[in-house]
């Protein structure tokens, strides 16, 4: 497997043994505010700050979602942090957009798709209960299976790992993966077909880690590093059959070796930005998002 990294972020992974390709589009953090009527009226101002902060992540999901139509996708994966906070009304709002694009789709949890109210603009504490109870009723609308699941596209296998974001010290949070996970995750990968695995919070990585401190004020906004993490390291490091693993949460783009494989870590969407990513039998062509080559006519 050899794969081609484009200067937007796009990428091309060559499988020589696939009979067909699969496209398909990355798109993480859109942090939409809640569009509910009855949001209490105490946490409108903080709510208003956010979204100006954010550049109106409402103005953003069309024009990203118009744009990954044009390039005929089998799927668009949202990686998490798609709600700023937990909202009915917003999140079948995103399924409605893809559904009047004819776009299929799968959602990852972020740490904000499963807040409260009280937990994103007052306390910003985890709470499991709350988690547990707001996951329930996006599993429904969304159309999940539970928190970890797995589909087949085209012979090519993709993985969602949810790793829960909480306070593991005085000022250090981290994403958490349990045990039970990584070993449902390495019965997954146990066949030769190529795998793609999905994890909203990204590993730390020395190439990685720097610009994380930089843009986070010195924090680490990481995968905890516990036997948990450091065996999902391992497993996708020396995996042949893991294509790459892609993140978000970060709000930056970086592409990190893990091993003999790569991490893709992509920025906000309510910045526009996304991933275009193939994985097809040919080889990577001079552009993927215009076809054909600059030729010159007589």
């Amino acid at each position: 497997m050899t794969f081609r990294l484009y200067g937007n972020g796009d990428l091309w992974f060559q499988v020589e043994r696939l009979t067909e390709p699969v496209r398909f589009a990355y798109a993480s953090d859109f942090h939409l505010p809640p569009m509910s009527e009855n949001v209490p009226a105490r946490y409108q101002p903080a709510i208003q700050w956010w979204a100006r902060e954010m550049g109106d992540p409402n103005t953003a999901l069309g024009p990203v979602l118009d744009e990954i139509t044009r390039f005929d996708v089998d799927f668009v994966f949202f990686g998490g942090d798609i709600l700023d906070c937990f909202d009915l009304v917003t999140a079948r709002h995103v399924r409605e957009q893809c559904k009047q694009r004819g776009l299929r789709n799968w959602f990852q949890f972020g740490n904000h798709d499963i807040e409260s109210w009280v937990m994103r603009f007052e306390t910003h504490q985890f709470d499991a209960d709350v988690r547990r109870e707001k996951a329930e009723a996006l599993f429904a609308i969304w159309d999940m299976t539970g928190s970890d699941y797995a589909f087949t596209i085209k012979g090519v296998g993709f993985i969602s790992l949810d790793c829960p974001y909480h306070k593991i010290t005085d000022g250090q949070w981290a994403g958490v993966l349990g045990a039970d996970q990584v070993d449902w995750l390495e019965r997954q990968i146990q066949g030769e077909d190529p795998v793609v695995v999905f994890h909203h919070v990204p590993l730390s990585l020395p190439t990685f880690e720097h610009r994380m401190r930089a843009i986070w004020n010195g924090k680490l906004a990481t995968l905890k590093d516990d036997a948990a993490t450091q065996r999902f390291r391992d497993l996708v490091a020396d995996a042949p059959q893991v294509l790459g693993t892609f993140a978000g949460h970060t709000h930056m783009r970086s592409e990190d070796p893990i091993g003999c494989n790569w991490q893709f870590v992509t920025g906000a969407g309510h910045e526009r930005q996304w991933r275009l990513v193939c994985i097809s039998p040919e080889a990577a062509p001079k552009s993927m998002r215009v076809p054909g080559e600059p030729a010159v006519t007589d």
